[in-house]
């Protein structure tokens, strides 16, 4: 049976190395089971670099929308809440 998973690098296709490898117990008691991570980069540095940029923009983006959907979450509890004591 064969374990190999390919995992190509998304911009130029070649092969993604393990750059880091950890475990760390799932709970705080002897003997737990163990999560293993596994980080993976391109052998190609300079496409890494592009890659890290992309993903630190997507989070950013993603960070930004999580923001503003919180805010407007806040203004439609303070509007409904002005609205009730209004009423009363």
């Amino acid at each position: 049976m064969n374990n190999t998973h390919s995992n190509p690098c998304f911009r130029c296709g070649t092969e993604r190395i393990i750059s880091k490898r950890w475990e760390e117990p799932m709970y705080d008691y002897p003997d737990s089971p163990k999560v293993v991570h596994i980080e993976k980069i391109c052998p190609n540095p300079d496409c890494q670099k592009l890659v890290d940029a992309e993903l630190k923009a997507q989070q950013d983006k993603k960070d930004n929308l999580r923001k503003k959907s919180e805010e407007r979450a806040l203004a439609r509890r303070a509007k409904k809440d002005y609205i009730n004591t209004a009423a009363e």
